[in-house]
């Protein structure tokens, strides 16, 4: 089969390779043609964590059952914030403080410095909680 142009030029087609070529190249062709506002977009990539923070950094609590709510924020690798991001805590010392893995909300369970640990994806962030019990007042039970 020949295809001639305007200006005389022409292409031969001659095996079934090249057919299977030129239709590879018409699809190819079509698919990137898109409406006639222009090409079809491609599609974003899927924002990965590229860095977190938490707040506060580092805490202190004075009496067992006191509360510390750790409130984190994660980037993605284009340094946009991606503010759904599901972010898992732990506390290194359950006998220091607990920490709701969800939620970020930490207990103090008992005296002593324990890390906090907020992870998303690769990324992680740690700083500490510190349970500094109060010696008791006058009159509250102490000598």
């Amino acid at each position: 089969m020949t295809f001639r142009k305007a200006n005389h030029t022409s292409l031969t087609i001659t095996s079934l390779a090249s057919w299977s070529t030129l239709l590879f190249l018409v699809v190819v062709f079509v698919a990137g043609c898109g409406d006639s506002n222009g090409p079809m977009p491609l599609e974003p990539s899927p924002p990965i964590p590229g860095s977190i923070f938490f707040t506060p950094g580092n805490a202190t609590l004075t009496a067992v059952g006191d509360q510390q709510q750790f409130v984190a924020r994660v980037w993605d690798q284009r340094g946009n914030e991606i503010p759904d991001a599901e972010v898992t805590w732990s506390t290194t010392r359950s006998e220091v403080a607990e920490i709701d893995q969800d939620s970020g909300l930490a207990t103090a369970t008992g005296p002593g410095t324990t890390t906090i640990r907020a992870a998303t994806g690769r990324v992680a962030m740690e700083g500490s909680l510190t349970v500094d019990l109060e010696p008791p007042r006058p009159g509250e039970g102490g000598k």
